[in-house]
Formats: C-alpha cells, structure tokens, sequence
C-alpha cells in the first residue's frame, strides 16, 4: 500500500469489543461485549452495518484507508 496516495480516510466507531477468535460468529451477540441495552435494544444490527459500509466504502475508493476506532474502555470489557 502506497499510504501517499490515500486522500480519504473512513472511520468506523466502535461502540463495542468483539471477543472471539473467528469473524463467522460475529452475527452472535454473545460474541461481543455488549452493555445491556445494546443487547436488549439490539444496536449490533447498527455496529454490524456501520462495520459492512466502511468495508464496501473502502473498497469502492481505492484512494481511502479504513480504521476501526475504539477498543477496550470499559474495565469489566478488557483488556484482552
């Protein structure tokens, strides 16, 4: 990757920590470290979009770069 020819970059927020070891099981809410209103309000339809349109984003501009924002903030979430 030749990082002088990004013109944009496409930020993903995170709101919450996936925690297993392989993506096919990131559909499982219990395979990430939810609050429990983002459980029972089911933001991880949101997360999960928000996550799919910086990927089809990024790669339909072969100019930009993707970063995941966030990480373990909460002390009962992490570190891992």
């Amino acid at each position: 990757i030749s990082y002088s020819s990004i013109t944009d970059l496409i930020i993903v927020a995170g709101h919450a920590v996936y925690s297993h070891y392989s993506y096919r099981e990131c559909l499982d809410p219990f395979n990430w470290r939810l609050l429990e209103h983002q459980r029972t309000e089911n933001h991880l339809s949101a997360f999960l979009q928000h996550i799919e349109t910086g990927i089809d984003l990024t790669f339909n501009n072969p100019n930009s770069l993707l970063i995941f924002s966030g990480g373990s903030t909460r002390t009962e979430v992490g570190p891992f």
